[in-house]
């Protein structure tokens, strides 16, 4: 996750941060190799596809969007997590 200051920022402790779900190049790598396995012949590709006519069929786009979506997510808790502490902390400073 990218996390930056706008130059152009109306308040002075606005972020914005970015999550672009980007896999690495040994993942993409480890993937790939799976995915010309799965279509070996003999192999057995037991993963459950989306039934849906916009879900893709294909080893590596399915894997891939999956992996990216979890990536996505786990950044987004990551930032509600940072912002509920830094909320708590915030009210606990007023009580002393």
């Amino acid at each position: 996750m990218q996390g930056r200051i706008p130059t152009s920022a109306p308040h002075k402790n606005q972020h914005t941060l970015e999550s672009t779900g980007a896999l690495g190049p040994v993942l993409m790598a480890t993937l790939r190799i799976l995915a010309r396995q799965s279509r070996l012949q003999g192999a057995t590709d037991n993963t459950r596809y989306g039934e849906g006519r916009a879900s893709s069929k294909a080893f590596l786009t399915h894997h891939v969007a999956n992996i990216s979506t979890a990536i996505q997510v786990a950044d987004a808790n990551s930032v509600l997590v940072a912002a509920s502490h830094r909320s708590l902390r915030q009210s606990l400073q007023g009580l002393d």
